[in-house]
């Protein structure tokens, strides 16, 4: 079984979200979900996912996975991924890094 990941973050809980953070949504383009990773294990989850084993990205890495449309805070901007914390729905509360191509619709 083959699966692709496109929407990707690295994550812990957190919660609360600062008063300056801006509010996004998570927007993955080909897929209806990201991927929210344990902290400090963005390089993992893409060398994994790149070696073609999901299964392993997913016992090592993923914490969450929010659905498209999912509301997070942008706590600070990066040039490859930027640190969210998850606003809404059951994921409610993870914090973590998401690729900048998985955030738009910025308010």
């Amino acid at each position: 079984m083959r699966k692709h990941f496109y929407g990707l973050v690295a994550v812990g809980c957190l919660i609360g979200t600062p008063a300056h953070a801006e509010v996004c949504r998570v927007t993955p383009t080909s897929i209806d979900y990201s991927v929210i990773a344990h902290p400090g294990k963005l390089t993992e989850l893409l060398s994994l996912l790149k070696a073609d084993k999901s299964e392993d990205a997913m016992q090592c890495c993923v914490a969450c996975m929010p659905r498209v449309g999912t509301k997070v805070s942008m706590d600070t901007r990066g040039q490859a991924s930027h640190t969210v914390t998850v606003l809404e729905g059951e994921h409610e509360g993870c914090t973590g890094e998401i690729v900048v191509e998985d955030i738009g619709q910025c308010e």
